[in-house]
């Protein structure tokens, strides 16, 4: 136990330093994974020895794995499988596959026997989109041309190795592997389809889940660890890779919610790179034999090179030959081929089959396990200078140097910002094609002053939408508040009921018996108001949580109406609630205080329903008259800049006629601060007047 301890002291001490070492280094050139590899083979059993690979260890590194292979499976795009890229995806895999054959069988020395060879062309032709993910998001690649060639080729670039790790590796005959591999499809597929058509048809089960989600139970989070510690399972009975089970949790797992779930999204991210996954990438370092690499150098680079070769050439001429990425810059191509060729965790997966299958040595699976970190930390870097620095055009200012060597650094400096400008220009062009797509427009370019006042018309009115639901709520939570005090009044009530005097000779017989049953009323309305008072709060949250999202492109009012309708809820579900009482109330007043109970229930009804009204109304004045001073506010800074884009305009378009808040009597003109003079049509004068008696 203290071992475990230890060692599992010095992995969190390595995972919580690793970050600040990657944020040292400019640029973020080398990711965190690099390091958390170094530190673990620097640490492990064959240098410090102060990480020992005991089980306990082991099967932390394995549940990061799979976690690690969940997330990547989660990640992936089903268009990325089946589209045009896909295919030729699909395609450049089986290249990549028979050319590691092919490169293996000719020089022997890289393997010694058929398993081995095999285990050898999985690990060449792999792509570590888990390990990738993070990186491209990092570096905002994810929405780009560039990021989405990535994700279709390294999504077969993973799958594949994969389910061919599964056949070929296994240690039975490969029909019964094939059989085992498609009984345990069928039963991923069941797992997917049923809770699938579950939610479809609205199944109470999910209800409780979802709602559920954020509290102590937190019941999503457990589902998906069961699903996916469930399926690792089912693929270790079968005698199949945990990396299998885990890619198929990922995917049925985006099959279940295709729309994606960011509370859920952030607690796996949370657990699996807060603990997991650093726990596996530093495990990985530990199982590396440095000595064993350093005694082999041309091995390491010979394997680099044939991964470049295999791997990388290969996505290079599919990307351009296909139709829609031979318009792709060379050095985009071979950022592309570069990204796709980085690979890791398949490797580890593969090397720890074959030496527990005693097909490969330990010497021969730290070369590798070290080539995949090497790739992590080069691939990605490579890939940063050719699609970064290749826009700065490096050799002309090669070319400038020579002529001028003097400025030297004022070249440099000219040819950074160029890459900054032509990067700034990239994502603006990004950003004007998907607001070209939310507006239906098709083909032609519209211009840049008609988008950007969209984008701010859409902005003004978002504000406005967020200020109208943060005003509902507030109401909402001064309702719980009066609701909350109002069932500590019943419940002191009963306890004053309790203690009275006239209460006590309703129970005239002066035994214990009847002591016991004169306080069982009040005991028992006090628990009831209580009821009451947890049963209403509970209504009022669950009422505000099912309120329907509310549109960017709703307006005002109706972003009212959705709040106070969930507000309008909370005393309906309170009065679903049993009232509170006594069974042994007193029976000769029954009459006389129901009746005083159904008029007082009566004018609270009343009372509530004037409030409502009253509260609804004074919101959405209030957020009309908001958003009418925000836009005439941009209305006149664009107008004051030079701009074109009318106040009136975005007016028409965030507000209601009716809504429009008239201006107070004494308006000043934004001129010269002035009263309108008498010259003015009467039309207006009168319209002034009447404009001028409405009190907001």
């Amino acid at each position: 136990m203290t071992v475990n301890l230890v060692s599992l002291t010095m992995i969190a001490l390595v995972a919580a330093v690793c970050p600040l070492a990657a944020r040292l280094v400019p640029n973020k050139l080398v990711p965190e994974t690099v390091f958390l590899l170094v530190a673990g083979a620097l640490l492990g059993p064959y240098l410090a020895k102060v990480i020992h690979l005991t089980d306990s260890v082991n099967l932390l590194s394995n549940l990061g794995l799979a976690f690690l292979f969940l997330l990547a499976g989660y990640e992936i795009n089903p268009k990325n499988l089946t589209g045009s890229q896909g295919k030729r995806g699909l395609g450049t895999w089986i290249v990549s596959f028979a050319a590691a054959l092919l490169v293996v069988g000719l020089f022997p020395a890289f393997s010694d026997n058929h398993f081995e060879r095999i285990a050898m062309a999985i690990v060449l032709t792999t792509t570590a989109l888990g390990t990738l993910m993070p990186i491209l998001k990092e570096r905002e690649l994810m929405e780009t041309r560039v990021g989405e060639s990535i994700l279709a080729y390294g999504t077969w670039g993973e799958l594949c190795p994969v389910l061919a790790m599964a056949l070929l590796l296994s240690s039975r005959a490969e029909w019964k592997t094939v059989l085992i591999l498609l009984a345990f499809i069928a039963l991923c597929v069941l797992v997917a389809v049923v809770p699938a058509r579950a939610r479809k048809a609205g199944h109470r089960l999910f209800k409780f889940l979802t709602d559920n989600a954020d509290t102590t139970s937190q019941t999503m989070m457990r589902v998906t660890v069961l699903l996916l510690v469930g399926l690792v399972t089912l693929s270790a009975v079968f005698d199949l890779d945990i990396v299998l089970g885990a890619f198929a949790a990922g995917f049925v797992l985006r099959y279940v919610i295709p729309e994606g779930n960011d509370s859920l999204e952030k607690k796996l991210d949370g657990l699996a790179y807060g603990f997991l996954i650093p726990v596996f990438f530093v495990v990985s370092g530990a199982k590396i034999n440095l000595m064993a690499v350093f005694a082999q150098p041309l091995l390491l680079v010979g394997f680099i090179v044939m991964l470049l070769l295999i791997r990388a050439v290969p996505v290079f001429v599919a990307l351009s030959t296909g139709k829609d990425t031979h318009d792709l810059s060379s050095h985009n191509r071979l950022t592309v081929a570069l990204y796709c060729t980085t690979a890791l965790p398949v490797i580890v997966a593969v090397t720890s089959v074959a030496v527990s299958a005693e097909a490969m040595t330990q010497e021969m699976a730290s070369v590798l396990v070290a080539a995949g970190a090497v790739t992590v930390f080069l691939m990605p870097l490579l890939a940063s200078i050719t699609y970064r620095v290749a826009d700065a055009k490096p050799l002309e200012a090669v070319k400038e140097i020579r002529q001028n060597p003097r400025d030297i650094g004022d070249i440099v400096r000219e040819h950074m910002a160029l890459e900054r400008m032509l990067a700034r220009q990239e994502a603006a062009a990004r950003l004007a094609a998907r607001h070209r797509r939310s507006l239906g427009i098709e083909g032609g370019e519209a211009p840049w002053e008609e988008l950007a006042a969209s984008l701010q018309r859409t902005s003004a009115r978002k504000r406005a939408l967020d200020e109208a639901l943060d005003l509902a709520a507030q109401e909402l939570a001064a309702k719980r508040a009066a609701a909350g005090e109002a069932a500590n009044k019943v419940v002191a009530e009963a306890m004053l009921d309790h203690m009275n005097a006239e209460e006590c000779d309703l129970y005239a017989p002066q035994s214990q018996e009847a002591a016991a049953a004169r306080e069982e009323p009040a005991a028992e309305k006090c628990a009831v108001a209580e009821e009451v008072r947890t049963a209403g709060t509970a209504a009022a949250e669950g009422a505000w949580a099912a309120a329907p999202a509310v549109p960017a492109s709703s307006t005002i009012p109706e972003a009212v109406h959705t709040a106070a309708a969930a507000g309008a809820a909370e005393p309906e579900a309170k009065a679903a609630v049993p009232a509170a009482g006594s069974k042994h109330g007193r029976r000769n007043r029954a009459k006389t205080h129901e009746q005083k109970r159904r008029e007082l229930a009566r004018r609270r009804v009343q009372r509530r329903e004037e409030r409502r009204d009253e509260i609804r109304r004074r919101v959405a004045e209030r957020a009309v008259r908001e958003y009418n001073r925000r836009m005439a506010e941009m209305g006149r800074d664009a107008n004051l800049a030079g701009g074109a884009f009318p106040a009136s305009r975005g007016h028409a378009e965030g507000t209601h006629a009716a809504n429009k808040p008239e201006a107070p009597k004494d308006a000043r003109t934004p001129k010269d601060g002035h009263a309108p003079a008498p010259s003015q049509e009467p039309e207006q004068r009168d319209r002034g007047r009447s404009e001028g008696g409405t009190k907001h």
